[in-house]
């Protein structure tokens, strides 16, 4: 489901999702409070929330949202890159949070992280969005990626990664090659450590707050 004010953009998240096989669009809606009915009616498993539509913010609606439809994992939509509203989204409880200067790629496997984790937290946001001061922070890994080595530290081998995510084991092999330069790691267990020592990925078996 998703909740946006802007009609096209709406329209244009709908058949984007709706061309994908695992994907079905319930309802779609232009305001916080239309979000609420229509979670309540249809239980969805993920709603896809602007942050900027008129009337109360995206923190009550999210929480109303969850009181309504306890299950459905929220993806938060933005115009902005602001770590702060990022912080404050899912902290209030939204699921993964995507730039709409993403592109159809990071929005569906933004989607397809949530689903079925209930202590993963996704963050897209394209890298000409981060102020180049942030670069000496930490590694970047993409939003694949990232999906990537959550899955390998939950012991999945190449073939299961492949399966779940639709690709081939060798895009799985080339995104791995990527991780590893990235984070300097020598072996998966040895990225999967790195990652979690800098705050990428939550250890595995860890809990949410």
């Amino acid at each position: 489901m998703i909740a946006d004010d802007h009609t096209l953009f709406r329209h244009g998240v709908c058949q984007i999702l709706a061309a994908e096989d695992d994907f079905v669009m319930v309802g779609d809606c232009a305001s916080g409070s239309e979000a609420v009915e229509l979670a309540a009616e249809h239980q969805p498993e993920v709603l896809l929330l602007d942050v900027e539509m008129p009337g109360e913010g995206p923190v009550p609606t999210i929480r109303r949202v969850q009181s309504v439809s306890p299950c459905t994992r929220i993806v938060v939509l933005s115009m902005h890159a602001s770590s702060d509203l990022v912080r404050e989204l899912t902290s209030a409880g939204a699921s993964a949070y995507v730039a709409k200067t993403s592109g159809r790629e990071e929005l569906c496997v933004g989607i397809r992280s949530v689903v079925g984790d209930d202590h993963m937290v996704m963050c897209y946001v394209p890298r000409s969005a981060v102020p180049s001061s942030r670069a000496t922070e930490g590694p970047t890994l993409s939003m694949r990626e990232l999906e990537i080595l959550k899955l390998v530290s939950h012991a999945l081998g190449n073939s299961e990664i492949a399966a779940q995510l639709y690709i081939s084991e060798s895009t799985v092999k080339r995104h791995l090659t990527r991780i590893y330069k990235k984070l300097k790691a020598r072996s998966r267990i040895d990225a999967v450590h790195r990652a979690v020592a800098v705050g990428l990925i939550a250890a595995p078996g860890a809990t949410s707050h």
